[in-house]
Formats: C-alpha cells, sequence, structure tokens
C-alpha cells in the first residue's frame, strides 16, 4: 500500500478542534474563529481539513487565482429545505480536490428539523486506491 501521508498530504492546521472524525466523534463547525498555536495536520486529518476549507469558502472565492471552481458556500444551505441540489453541490465541490477520486454525500434527516446546522456524512475515496476516508461532520451558524 501507499503512504497514505505522502498521498494525502501535510499543511498547517486551520481549525482548534479535532477535524477528522473517527467513529462515532463528530466533528462540529461554526463560523466563530478560534486561535491556537501554529501546528501541521497530515493524512485523513489533513484531507478532513481541505474538505472543510473547500465547503466553508464561497463558489468562486479563489477565481483570481485561477480556481474558479473552489467553494461551496456551506453556510449559504442552512435553513434551505434538503434537496438533491445540497450534496450535489457539495459532491462536486469536494470532488475538485485532485486527491479525490469520488464522493458519496448524504445529508443527515437531523438536518429537516433543526435548520440552523446542516449534518453530513460523507465518505471520500482518494485516488491511489486508499482506503476510504469516512467523515461525518456539522455546519452551523
Amino acid at each position: 500500500m501507499k503512504d497514505k501521508n505522502k498521498i494525502l498530504g501535510k499543511d498547517i492546521k486551520l481549525f482548534s478542534f479535532p477535524i477528522s472524525s473517527l467513529g462515532e466523534q463528530q466533528s462540529s463547525i461554526n463560523k466563530k474563529p478560534r486561535y491556537f498555536e501554529l501546528e501541521t495536520v497530515s493524512g485523513e486529518e489533513n484531507l478532513c481539513q481541505a474538505m472543510a476549507s473547500r465547503l466553508l469558502a464561497q463558489e468562486k472565492s479563489l477565481e483570481a487565482l485561477g480556481h474558479s471552481r473552489y467553494g461551496a458556500d456551506i453556510l449559504s444551505f442552512l435553513g434551505q429545505n434538503n434537496s438533491p441540489h445540497i450534496e450535489g453541490q457539495i459532491k462536486r465541490a469536494l470532488e475538485q480536490d485532485p486527491r479525490i477520486e469520488s464522493v458519496s454525500v448524504q445529508v443527515s434527516k437531523k438536518y429537516q428539523e433543526e435548520h440552523s446546522r446542516l449534518v453530513l456524512q460523507i465518505s471520500a475515496y482518494p485516488v491511489a486506491s486508499l482506503e476510504p476516508v469516512h467523515w461525518n461532520v456539522q455546519f452551523k451558524e
């Protein structure tokens, strides 16, 4: 098996909480900034962080830098009815990452009950036949 950390990469840690969800643990992302020491993330945690960054960024926010398809503006979906459009937008945004071959996305039924948060189950299938990265994440106002 290829070295997962090398393929999935290493980067500066952008979030002050563990972003990868293993087992029953769930990441929760909101708009309030937190401050922390400079650290790095690698492997699955780096891929999850990259997915979170891509989902939080407004669509076309990096167009001037040549990344016209970057971003999903996930927070704009808060308060909307669950639809295939939301899942499609998330899938499209995440599959732009060159480390990801395919993605499956499910919007949790909890979203239908409480529109102030968006609960997702994401399975990202990396290139090079690596094991899928399963990520449960909650975006909220």
